[in-house]
């Protein structure tokens, strides 16, 4: 599966598998680009990335996952809805 958030590659994620769809989270994995902090979006590489699809709940009268974590485990990060920042979409904006 191809997730793609438009812009510059950083919104790019491929061969995204899940595990545990329908539950509170589903968890995934695949490929996207890692932009290294204070560079431009051009200087980003390919690495290994996790998704969470979390805060289930009702979007325009469909049950959904309404919150999507991308993190690069490769480099240091983790899944914390707290502090993803721009890694964290919200999924339901016209509700």
């Amino acid at each position: 599966m191809r997730i793609y958030n438009g812009g510059d590659p950083t919104g790019d994620f491929r061969n995204v598998t899940w595990q545990s769809w329908g539950y509170d989270q589903a968890l995934g994995s695949g490929t996207g680009y890692w932009e290294p902090p204070d560079q431009p979006p051009t200087a980003s590489v390919e690495s290994p990335i996790n998704l969470v699809a979390y805060d289930l709940g009702v979007c325009n009268g469909q049950r959904v996952y309404r919150h999507l974590a991308v993190y690069f485990p490769t480099h240091g990060e983790h899944f914390d809805p707290a502090t993803n920042g721009e890694t964290q979409y919200n999924l339901c904006t016209f509700q």
